[in-house]
């Protein structure tokens, strides 16, 4: 027996759906049923008999058998007959339900229980599923959704604060900023290109402006720069007003 929540306080947070199950396997779908929304929290090899099978039959647990245990697979329709949701029903060595037990069961076999077939063993399918990845799939948004609250839930943000020393006043607005970034430029002596280069792409980054620079001046003909992390704007802003320099016949100014 293989529980997928055994440390988790939330039955959804680590537990799989069907879909994720078959998708790792790539197990063969019998019966789809509710594939896609039925979660498994719990996984039963059922190697026992029948009365030591019984207490386990749960909702949310896979069941694994083979196909020619009519006694195990009768009992797991019983228990769907009576709204025991039950995740799956995993058949291994490849094997099939008898016509006449599928016909019998087929009713509450088709109330919504999943059915899949793997080709390995018991011991390597029951191996296998234990070992599915508890990362959530891109999918799976009620998951997701349950993951990131339960982190909300245990975020400390009086800790994180004090990690992090805020402040309140540490909240600028963008000119604000802008003139607190030039001043302490200025006090440290930044005054050359890269300089200019980072402290206008600060600027338009934060105050969400148009800026083209840096412009390079003192020279009869317009030159201006562009680096190597030049967004397309920014090339095809600096490439115009170049031009319009250039028509003008005027050296480049700020």
């Amino acid at each position: 027996m293989y529980n997928f929540n055994r440390n988790s306080s939330s039955p959804i947070l680590r537990a799989p759906r069907t879909l994720d199950v078959a998708q790792h396997l790539h197990a063969e779908v019998v019966v789809r049923g509710e594939l896609d929304t039925r979660r498994v929290t719990e996984v039963v090899t059922a190697a026992r008999s029948v009365p030591e099978v019984i207490p386990r039959l749960r909702p949310g647990v896979l069941v694994i058998t083979s196909g020619d245990r009519d006694d195990v697979i009768i009992a797991c329709a019983l228990a769907a007959s009576r709204g025991i949701e039950l995740a799956e029903l995993l058949l291994t060595h490849a094997s099939e339900i008898a016509p006449q037990v599928m016909e019998f069961a087929g009713p509450a076999l088709a109330s919504g229980l999943p059915i899949l077939r793997s080709a390995d063993d018991s011991y390597a399918t029951a191996r296998r599923v234990s070992h599915i990845p508890a990362t959530v799939p891109r999918d799976d948004l009620a998951r997701m959704n349950t993951v990131l609250d339960a982190v909300a839930e245990h975020l400390d943000a009086a800790t994180i604060s004090a990690a992090f020393h805020l402040q309140e006043n540490t909240k600028l607005s963008p000119p604000a900023f802008r003139y607190q970034l030039i001043q302490k430029a200025r006090a440290a002596r930044k005054r050359n290109l890269n300089t200019g280069n980072t402290t206008y792409k600060a600027v338009q980054r934060s105050a969400n402006v148009v800026s083209v620079g840096p412009m390079l001046q003192g020279l009869r003909k317009p030159v201006n720069d562009l680096s190597r992390g030049a967004l397309v704007d920014d090339i095809v802003f600096t490439i115009a007003l170049t031009a319009i320099q250039a028509q003008q016949g005027a050296p480049a100014h700020v």
